[in-house]
């Protein structure tokens, strides 16, 4: 389907986070197989996090490997191949205001207070987010300059997706994100595309040296659904995900 068109069908909304409320974001992920080998096995992880209606007040994060998976890609579709290994390991626990979770690490050192945060895509907050670009062009110009001089071959969509993760990203800066991302040399948009928990959207994708990145979208609210990234090629896949939202009133409780 034409990108334009795609993008013209996506609604856009944000859920209401009252004071003492949190959002809930959870992010499910496949990773591994980086060598590009077929029926790698893939590490299946968890990230949960918590995040207060006020910025500055305390976060909650629960991360950690639950099992290893192995995946294929055919005919447009990630599918398992075998039983998964689980794991029985705890979540890692930690707090921290600001989602500032590596100033509670002891070997992280020379964290500056939240007002002084600069934020990045690898650590977005509020002051960031509102200097980004207000247009298309902008953003795409940003999100190809940042990953050029990142280096190491990054693809253009790592520093996006790496930043939608957090869950933070307002109504209208994902808006101009899709679209700036629609402007990637080579960007194609896919409907009814299934994430890792099977929930259906639209992808926007581009492929890199016979790699293949999508960002999955909710069409219904405009969030942020999960990626894939495989070859289409010998059929490996090297990452699956799926992100859920939810608003709840107390730190560590998964909405119903």
């Amino acid at each position: 389907m034409p990108l334009p068109q795609l993008l013209s069908q996506i609604h856009y909304s944000d859920p209401t986070v009252a004071l003492g409320q949190f959002r809930y974001v959870r992010d499910q992920l496949w990773a591994g197989g980086a060598d590009g080998t077929p029926d790698r096995p893939l590490t299946d992880q968890t990230t949960t996090t918590w995040q207060p209606a006020t910025w500055t007040d305390q976060w909650l994060r629960q991360e950690g490997p639950v099992g290893s998976q192995t995946a294929k890609y055919a005919n447009g579709v990630i599918s398992t191949v075998g039983p998964e290994d689980k794991f029985s390991m705890h979540p890692s626990e930690v707090r921290a205001g600001c989602a500032d979770f590596d100033s509670v690490n002891p070997q992280v050192t020379g964290h500056l207070p939240c007002a002084d945060q600069k934020g990045g895509w690898l650590s977005p907050n509020p002051d960031w987010l509102a200097g980004l670009p207000k247009t298309p062009q902008g953003m795409a110009a940003k999100l190809m300059a940042d990953t050029a001089a990142a280096g190491h071959g990054i693809a253009p969509l790592y520093y996006a997706v790496y930043a939608l993760k957090t869950g933070i990203f307002p109504v209208d800066v994902r808006k101009v994100l899709w679209q700036a991302i629609a402007q990637l040399p080579g960007a194609y948009g896919l409907r009814d595309v299934a994430n890792l928990d099977g929930t259906a959207g639209f992808a926007i994708g581009v492929v890199t040296n016979g790699v293949s990145d999508e960002i999955l979208i909710d069409p219904v609210d405009g969030t942020y659904l999960g990626e894939r990234q495989f070859n289409a090629a010998n059929g490996s896949v090297f990452l699956f995900s799926a992100m859920r939202y939810g608003v709840v009133d107390t730190l560590g409780v998964t909405p119903r």
